[in-house]
């Protein structure tokens, strides 16, 4: 009957894999629907973007490569070694071994990435057992005109 209020029901299907229904469309006397649309997909949170007040008194340090020269006047100190475990493989046959490690120290002091650089006897797990010690131990940061900084620093591991 032409003029008279009906109801339209009907799905979409969005390619994220949420429902949308659009359920129970009222339409006025001309036949027009209105805008009412309920959805069963979640509605995220609004986020907000980290500020400084929320991260702390500084934003993350950002790491450089390791080929690029950070000055500094005085170099990091080890405060603490992280405990290096002995591989089982090189316990077994009695194995001793060096590692070169290199290791980002932020500001702080904490270890933020680090990575061998030589070993003298690869594959028998001292790599893994000395990058697990670096990320481990603390160290008085290195400092620039009396200022802490950030630097990439080299040190050896010795397992005897």
């Amino acid at each position: 009957m032409p003029g008279l209020p009906f109801t339209i029901t009907f799905m979409i299907m969005f390619t994220c894999g949420h429902v949308m229904a659009i359920n129970d469309i009222p339409a006025d006397s001309t036949g027009r629907q209105t805008d009412t649309v309920r959805s069963t997909a979640p509605v995220a949170p609004k986020t907000q973007i980290p500020s400084a007040k929320t991260l702390g008194s500084k934003p993350p340090e950002i790491i450089p490569p390791d080929t690029v020269a950070i000055p500094y006047d005085r170099e990091p100190k080890m405060i603490s070694q992280g405990p290096a475990g002995y591989p089982r493989l090189a316990q077994a046959g009695r194995f001793t071994g060096v590692v070169i490690v290199k290791v980002y120290i932020d500001s702080t002091g904490v270890v933020r990435k680090a990575k061998t650089i030589k070993c003298n006897r690869p594959g028998m797990g001292f790599e893994e057992a000395a990058i697990k010690s670096a990320y481990q131990s603390t160290f008085e940061p290195a400092a620039y005109k009396g200022k802490p900084v950030g630097i990439w620093f080299e040190y050896e591991v010795n397992f005897k």
